[in-house]
């Protein structure tokens, strides 16, 4: 093997270490999360317990909280589009369900406090809005649904707690903490 060949592979091997290492989610763009493999392993699974709940998210979430936003007609109105526009950057910019778990957002370093606010806005009935409730009857996740994205919320807290991370870096918000 050439040394130049061989300096190539050892790049790429070095490049891709690396990019498992390190994630490059964050709004901005020179700012890299560090991420341990212990915590990408931990992801890993939790980002399997998501896609098992994918549908409940996608049917209450997705509008505000993707990029797969599906617009009614009424957003070419002039004054809603405007509205409604602001309204899912905003939403986009808290949480983003675009990538999967781990979610984008500017809390993408922070996955324990996103797990723990979507637990808590179910709880409240705060999310999905009432305001979109009304236009989307069968948004709100049912009680079997909501109780199915509790255990996933708590089994994937009590995970990461197991690896350091707590939401809101208080461990008194794991479930089952003292």
């Amino acid at each position: 093997m050439t040394r130049t060949r061989k300096y190539s592979i050892t790049t790429t091997l070095t490049f891709m270490t690396l990019m498992l290492a390190v994630s490059v989610n964050s709004q901005d763009e020179n700012e890299a999360v560090v991420v341990s493999p212990e915590i990408a392993a931990a992801y890993s699974e939790i980002a399997v317990g998501y896609e098992r709940l994918k549908p409940v998210f996608t049917a209450g979430c997705f509008d505000c909280h993707s990029d797969q936003t599906d617009y009614p007609w009424y957003h070419a109105l002039p004054v809603i589009k405007g509205w409604m526009d602001e309204h899912v950057a905003e939403a986009r910019d808290e949480l983003d369900f675009s990538p999967g778990f781990p979610f984008g957002g500017h809390h993408n370093k922070r996955q324990a406090d996103n797990l723990y606010k979507i637990k808590h806005e179910l709880e409240e009935g705060a999310m999905p809005l009432k305001s979109y409730r009304f236009m989307h009857w069968g948004a709100a996740p049912n009680d079997e649904e909501k109780d199915s994205i509790y255990a996933w919320v708590d089994r994937s807290l009590i995970h990461l707690a197991s690896h350091g991370q707590y939401p809101f870096n208080k461990p008194e918000n794991v479930p089952g903490a003292k």
